[in-house]
């Protein structure tokens, strides 16, 4: 026989057991385009960001929301050039992460990007935003400053990629001296 439960148990419980799954508002279901561009000085472009929320200047790699039913890719394009005045030739998705899954279905595509052409940002009036150029050989210790989460994981993702365009790996993969186009296996994107 099963004892009955009352008083403070039973209003603990019955609360639990009606518990509802909150419905993601538009606010939260959206995509984010995140790009790792790089220059034909083989130096990484990133920005600080002023973080209202930690009164900081944070850096970061430029990022935007896609627009309801935009193309990530077509996000990324129009937020490099936004955010930091380049244009891009080519540009390439090399993988994906959930931003935040215990909260929200947030996807955070990240691209790389090269032979930029320098121009005018065109940033939000809200925008806050400082580029910076890294050299190849600047880059592990700046990595190691940047507090960002997304930027980390952006750039974890694309790591073998990165490297061999700042040129840390060009000698055995076909680099600048080499004559060879050929890009290296591990550039190749590895998540879909």
């Amino acid at each position: 026989m099963r004892k009955r439960l009352t008083g403070r148990a039973a209003t603990s419980f019955s609360k639990r057991a009606s518990y509802k799954k909150p419905r993601l508002t538009d606010a939260e279901n959206y995509n984010i385009s995140m790009l790792i561009p790089i220059t034909d000085q083989r130096k990484l472009v990133l920005e600080w960001v002023f973080r209202k929320g930690i009164g900081k200047w944070d850096l970061e790699l430029p990022a935007g929301k896609t627009h309801p039913g935009e193309d990530p890719k077509v996000c990324a394009i129009r937020e490099l050039r936004e955010e930091t005045g380049y244009r891009a030739k080519h540009v390439r998705q090399l993988g994906w992460f959930y931003l935040l899954p215990s909260r929200m279905r947030t996807k955070v595509f990240v691209f790389l990007a090269w032979k930029l052409k320098a121009g005018k940002p065109h940033r939000d009036l809200d925008e806050r935003t400082r580029p910076k150029l890294v050299r190849g050989e600047d880059l592990d210790r700046v990595v190691a400053s940047i507090r960002h989460g997304p930027s980390l994981a952006a750039l974890s993702i694309a790591q073998a990629a990165v490297k061999w365009f700042v040129g840390s790996d060009r000698s055995n993969a076909g680099g600048a001296n080499s004559g060879s186009k050929r890009r290296p296996q591990a550039f190749r994107p590895h998540l879909r």
